[in-house]
């Protein structure tokens, strides 16, 4: 899980956390 510090990787954040996001729901399924 990646954490946000700066406005700057707020992208980086984002995209990361979708990336996370659909893995969880594979593990799931």
């Amino acid at each position: 899980m990646h954490i946000c510090i700066t406005l700057s990787t707020q992208f980086y954040c984002i995209y990361s956390l979708v990336l996370w996001f659909n893995t969880f729901i594979r593990k799931i399924k």
